[in-house]
């Protein structure tokens, strides 16, 4: 801890100076306010000790510019003239205490230390709430798996099993059914969550880069290997590795890392010398891999060696009583995330979501949710909307002989299913499809309120 003395009397400083310095702080001195400044300026203090009257700048001015510079440095007032005028105005400008010449060693240290303690609890503080802010954000950022179905119940029942067991695991499932969220969550649950969870999709990766991508390589290997790089075994090492659309690698990559989980030590690219790793291994697809073996496409010994604890992510078409809440969750998402007014859907837009097949599942969900919010205006999204945006034919339009019905409601069936069809082509952007249209933006939206085309 290093204090600053700021006086004009040289044998204050001295006294000062050697009962600080007894008690094992650093201590700087000054003899007149720009020094001081000067010193602030370029020296990290715990505490200034500053006069009142001094040539020049006065110690009430001097609180002042060195507010300037440090909004936060702690400032002690010692002075002889202890009257009320000194000690409010020192107070008001920032010090921390005043305290009266002559002075008692005793009241100093108190002073000191009492405000060094402070000091060091707000700063333990402050670094806990950063770390407590950067957890939740960390939790926050994981997307939740949502439901109460016994599909989902099971689910989260063989997620907690897999967090317990240090074995690998193997994720299977369509696409769209959340995966990679089950292998985000084993991770979270597991005892390795202190370290990190790395992914690699091998899907999205060059046949001839996944090998270097996994183990790593040398300076040298190949063309553009211009220094030593680790893998992602190597780097994940202590945590976990996830390997989606694991299906989609390469025959010979796959038998490199059988001897890899087997053996737990990798050989980079152009390495003479294998190294140890300790990696969990969760792994996803949405091939059937026996089927892949079976037609020569996946090795079965990797299978086999993959497949220690299976966990299938269920479709949505197979638990539709958890659409409301995963819908309900994604609506919240995304109107608190870009700060727009929280909307919520019709139960009978609800219906139609539950009656939808759902190829893409919640991925597909979520996608058309986002469609619905930012193509709405409306608090409530109805049914019709849900309908467009699914592109079904909207139940609000029947299909009749043209005379068991009125000209006019012939003609605004033909106006909704033709503004629809303009809406769907402008992605449900009601501006853009009034403008194609050639209609004003306000009697448009009164059109589709009558025609009762809620967005």
């Amino acid at each position: 801890m290093r204090i600053l003395i700021v006086d004009d009397e040289a044998k204050l400083r001295t006294e000062v100076r050697y009962i600080l310095e007894e008690e094992g702080y650093a201590v700087d001195e000054a003899a007149e306010g720009h020094e001081a400044l000067s010193r602030i300026r370029n020296v990290s203090y715990s505490v200034v000790l500053l006069d009142i009257r001094m040539p020049g700048l006065s110690g009430i001015d001097l609180i002042e510019r060195i507010r300037d510079i440090n909004t936060e440095l702690p400032i002690i007032m010692i002075s002889a003239y202890a009257n009320i005028e000194n000690i409010v105005g020192s107070v008001k400008n920032g010090a921390i205490d005043f305290i009266e010449k002559p002075y008692r060693e005793e009241r100093l240290l108190f002073s000191i230390s009492s405000i060094l303690e402070k000091q060091d609890l707000y700063t333990k503080n402050r670094a806990l709430s950063r770390n407590i802010k950067s957890l939740q954000k960390q939790v926050s950022s994981i997307p939740q798996i949502i439901g109460e179905s016994a599909e989902i119940k099971r689910l989260k029942d063989s997620i907690s099993q897999a967090a317990r067991h240090d074995v690998t695991v193997l994720i299977t499932g369509e696409s769209g059914t959340g995966k990679e969220l089950v292998a985000q969550s084993i991770f979270i649950n597991s005892q390795n969550f202190e370290h990190k969870m790395l992914t690699l999709n091998c899907a999205s990766i060059q046949e001839n880069l996944i090998e270097s991508e996994l183990f790593g390589h040398r300076k040298g290997a190949f063309t553009g290997a211009v220094k030593d790089r680790d893998g992602l075994f190597k780097s994940a090492s202590g945590g976990t590795l996830f390997l989606d659309e694991i299906g989609e690698m390469p025959l010979g990559t796959q038998a490199k890392l059988l001897r890899a989980l087997e053996s737990q030590r990798i050989l980079p690219v152009g390495a003479d010398l294998e190294e140890d790793i300790s990696v969990k291994l969760i792994a996803a697809t949405n091939k059937n891999l026996e089927e892949e073996v079976s037609r020569g496409r996946f090795r079965e010994d990797l299978f086999y060696r993959l497949d220690y604890l299976r966990i299938h992510t269920p479709p949505l078409r197979s638990h539709p009583e958890d659409i409301p809440l995963n819908a309900t969750h994604f609506i919240k998402e995304f109107c608190f995330a870009h700060n727009s007014p929280l909307k919520k859907l019709s139960p009978d837009a609800v219906k139609v979501l539950q009656n939808h097949d759902w190829p893409g599942n919640v991925r597909e969900l979520k996608n058309v949710l986002v469609k619905l919010i930012t193509g709405n205006e409306s608090e409530t999204i109805s049914a019709l909307s849900v309908e467009f945006f699914l592109g079904k034919q909207p139940s609000g339009i029947t299909k009749t002989t043209p005379f068991e019905r009125t000209l006019r409601d012939a003609t605004a069936d033909f106006q909704k299913q033709f503004i629809l069809e303009a809406l769907n082509q402008n992605d449900g952007n009601v501006t853009e499809t009034a403008r194609v249209l050639g209609e004003n933006r306000s009697h448009f939206y009164r059109r589709l309120k009558k025609l009762q085309i809620v967005f």
